[in-house]
């Protein structure tokens, strides 16, 4: 024990010592949310739009909305499945289920990307955006 404690008192005096624990405490003041400078942050958040103003923007709907019998057609754009809905003006980009992937295999065919469709679900909200997770989807006459 004795030992230990003769290391930890040369050691303090060490120079080499101070700096590791300075530079450790730094670290951990640049991340904590609460000591960051609150200019800094401002000034950050000047540079890109608040979410609300890109909600007012975009005019999203808001998280959980019900779609009912929504009638549209759905393309496939870069490996995801949009639909475009006629009733309210909107495009959404479909979440992945099984509802999505019985739709993705009709719309292999040129017959399928042209038929319209009556669709339900819910309205989800991400990064400012809105997704929608299919319930059901039929074709529509």
């Amino acid at each position: 024990m004795t030992r230990l404690r003769r290391l930890l008192a040369r050691s303090m005096y060490a120079p080499s010592v101070w700096m590791i624990m300075i530079v450790g405490a730094l670290v951990v003041a640049s991340n904590w949310p609460a000591l960051r400078l609150s200019s800094s942050a401002s000034a950050v958040e000047g540079d890109r739009p608040s979410l609300v103003a890109m909600n007012q923007e975009k005019s999203l709907l808001r998280e959980g909305t019900s779609v009912s019998e929504s009638r549209g057609r759905f393309q496939i754009v870069k490996e995801r499945v949009i639909f475009s809905d006629e009733t309210l003006g909107k495009s959404f980009t479909c979440l992945e289920n099984l509802m999505l992937q019985r739709i993705h295999a009709m719309l292999g065919d040129d017959e399928g990307r042209r038929q319209r469709w009556l669709v339900t679900g819910k309205i989800t909200e991400f990064n400012g955006e809105n997704f929608l997770w299919l319930d059901r989807a039929t074709r529509a006459r």
